[in-house]
């Protein structure tokens, strides 16, 4: 993500716990019935009051919020920075096989490949 400092840019890290917290907010401001994604090609556009009752959801994002820490987590080993990640809600759906195994997680956002967002500098 562009920034005004000397590279020019920062990393930016999606942030399924905040995806998660988001919903909870919005059903507490009154807006339960509102439909997320509702303008976009999503193929789910789940109501606020949808994803804190969703399982898929929750396993997900805390699954996806685990592993993205382990990235940023070696990102920071091998390459000191000044400041922490900007996070950016992402929410994920957990993947279940059949007799309930998880499977993973994915992002309902295409561009945050692995749970970091990475762009070219114009």
């Amino acid at each position: 993500m562009r920034v005004r400092n000397e590279p020019g840019w920062t990393l930016a890290g999606a942030d399924p716990r905040q995806a998660v917290r988001s919903p909870r907010r919005a059903q507490r401001a009154g807006e339960s019935g509102q439909r997320l994604a509702e303008e976009t090609t999503a193929e789910r556009k789940p109501t606020v009051d949808a994803l804190p009752a969703d399982d898929a959801f929750l396993y997900g994002n805390e699954e996806a919020a685990r592993r993205i820490g382990d990235q940023i987590a070696v990102l920071r080993d091998t390459e000191p920075s000044r400041s922490d990640p900007v996070r950016v809600p992402a929410r994920y759906v957990g993947r279940v096989r059949p007799r309930g195994v998880p499977e993973g997680a994915v992002a309902c956002s295409r561009g945050i490949a692995n749970g970091l967002y990475l762009t070219a500098r114009d």
